[in-house]
């Protein structure tokens, strides 16, 4: 799949920090190359590599529980996933874009890399 998206339930008071970040993948993957550029606006954290692209933002609201309620009470990995995430204030939102995908989205069927990569960008 070329995108993936995931929601990140936090605490009040959390501040996103870049370098935390850059640390964290580079102990717990350490096979995995080095983000080439790293970029911090306010609440926002960019992280391109070499094939992808992740983008790291604070929402500075809770997820509407709403949302959350069915998930929650059908869980059975998690059964006080209620319980443990109504306290919730905050949220992040990670995505992680392949950039391949992104590169052939531009492209017209019928070129040579439309063909050889379609199957990376539904």
């Amino acid at each position: 799949m070329a995108v993936s998206f995931a929601m990140v339930f936090l605490s009040p008071g959390f501040v996103i920090d870049a370098l935390a970040i850059t640390n964290h993948l580079a102990s717990e993957w350490p096979e995995m190359a080095a983000p080439n550029n790293v970029k911090t606006d306010e609440d926002i954290v960019t992280l391109d590599f070499d094939n992808a692209a992740c983008v790291i933002s604070c929402m500075p609201i809770p997820i509407p529980f709403g949302d959350l309620d069915g998930p929650c009470r059908t869980s059975w990995l998690w059964p006080t996933a209620s319980d443990d995430i109504l306290p919730h204030t905050e949220h992040l939102i990670v995505s992680i874009t392949d950039q391949l995908c992104m590169l052939c989205i531009g492209k017209w069927p019928g070129s040579q890399a439309w063909q050889h990569d379609w199957w990376r960008c539904q």
